[in-house]
């Protein structure tokens, strides 16, 4: 709460939006950002991160909350004001079956509206403020979705071939 009652409670970003992407030498797109909506992971207000990296020079970037697509809305919202700058929609994914976590991004509105349905189906099956995902509700929902997998040495081989052959040239791993 401000500490008198004139005071405003702050709203969002103080930064001008650029007009468009700074000049750069190299395009690069940051394909995973977490905002503020990521509680205790991300610290930023959404149109923040995409005014920096326009002013950066990114002509990309993939806003990434986890099991969430809440930094969403402000960042399209901002990216509409910088020309040249895309926003690519995604979402971590965190599994509670062991599954390392993925990056996901839709690659069309169809693809879109199932990864609402997976992330409403997680929330659905959890206490508010969770999500319950496991691979088998990912593999469910997969088509026309882009992924990369976070993967570790002690990664499952298993998870990786599954997720291989459901998904084929949509997978990366990282």
């Amino acid at each position: 709460m401000p500490e008198n009652e004139n005071e405003k409670p702050y709203l969002g970003t103080t930064m001008d939006p650029p007009k468009e992407v700074a000049a750069c030498a190299h395009r690069y797109a940051e394909l995973d950002v977490t905002t503020h909506y990521s509680f205790l992971r991300g610290a930023s207000f959404p149109s923040d991160l995409v005014y920096t990296a326009a002013n950066l020079g990114y002509h990309a970037m993939a806003i990434t909350d986890r099991n969430s697509l809440a930094g969403v809305v402000r960042a399209f919202e901002a990216a509409k004001k910088v020309a040249g700058f895309c926003l690519i929609v995604g979402v971590r994914l965190v599994f509670v079956d062991g599954t390392p976590d993925l990056l996901a991004w839709p690659g069309d509105c169809d693809a879109y509206a199932r990864l609402c349905r997976l992330l409403t189906r997680g929330k659905r099956a959890a206490s508010k403020g969770e999500c319950h995902l496991t691979l088998a509700d990912f593999l469910d929902h997969n088509d026309g979705i882009y992924a990369s997998l976070d993967a570790t040495p002690s990664s499952s081989l298993s998870t990786i071939d599954t997720l291989q052959d459901a998904m084929g040239d949509r997978l990366s791993l990282s």
